[in-house]
């Protein structure tokens, strides 16, 4: 019985930059990075793209945080 979906296989290129991203990730949290830091890093490419992934960057740089705004704080 044949399906009509197609299974996505990723180019190489997607592939290398996973990788990218994967190395990234492990290296910035054995450095102890924020787990803000490293959601927006592990997200890369995978849920957000280029553009949005560098807005949640510039916001975490200036602001600490990658939310417009924090309704509650635990610290």
């Amino acid at each position: 019985m044949k399906s009509s979906a197609q299974m996505y296989v990723p180019s190489a290129e997607d592939s290398t930059r996973r990788a990218i991203v994967n190395e990234l990730y492990f290296a910035l949290s054995k450095l102890g990075a924020a787990d803000e830091l490293l959601a927006i890093v592990g997200s890369w490419g995978d849920t957000m793209d280029d553009a949005r992934t560098l807005d949640h960057l510039r916001a975490f740089n200036r602001n600490g945080t990658m939310f417009k705004e924090v309704i509650c704080r635990a610290d």
